[in-house]
């Protein structure tokens, strides 16, 4: 997934990663999907990537913790 968001990101493509596609597939509604699509139970969901052009710019990503890391 981070591969994907990756080359997302190099081609100006912005991405974000929704991590619930376990507990959606594996509900009643969930399961009839993947069996119209011939997904067997050999294969689960982890996640979902939506892809697209962001409305306005990103904010920075927040400074780090000074001394967050302790060494014993």
């Amino acid at each position: 997934m981070g591969n994907l968001m990756n080359a997302a990101k190099s081609l100006g493509v912005d991405s974000i990663w929704i991590h619930r596609a376990k507990e959606e597939f594996e509900s009643e509604i969930g399961r009839d999907i993947l069996s119209k699509l011939g997904i067997t139970d050999e294969y689960e969901g982890i996640g979902h990537c939506a892809l697209g052009y962001a409305a306005a710019p990103l904010n920075d990503p927040a400074p780090r913790k000074e001394n967050y890391v302790y060494y014993i």
